[in-house]
């Protein structure tokens, strides 16, 4: 999904990927999901607005040293 060209499609996963979180838990989020949350940030703004609106409920999953690596490169973004 992460290397379609479709833009919409890489938005379900932006407004979902919280949720495939949850499912994969703290360690598979944070070696798996991670990765894929940081390409989606460098996306279109339509697609990026779907991680802004579910950030804290996917740190919320992922370990605190991850959660800190990743709240850097989100404030790099901006």
């Amino acid at each position: 999904m992460l290397l379609c060209v479709k833009w919409k499609v890489r938005r379900t996963l932006a407004f979902s990927i919280h949720h495939v979180a949850v499912i994969l838990g703290e360690e598979l989020t944070s070696t798996d999901l991670v990765p894929v949350f940081d390409e989606l940030l460098k996306d279109l703004d339509e697609v990026r607005i779907g991680l802004l609106k579910h950030f804290v409920d996917f740190l919320q999953v992922i370990s605190s040293l991850c959660s800190s690596e990743t709240q850097i490169i989100w404030l790099s973004l901006e």
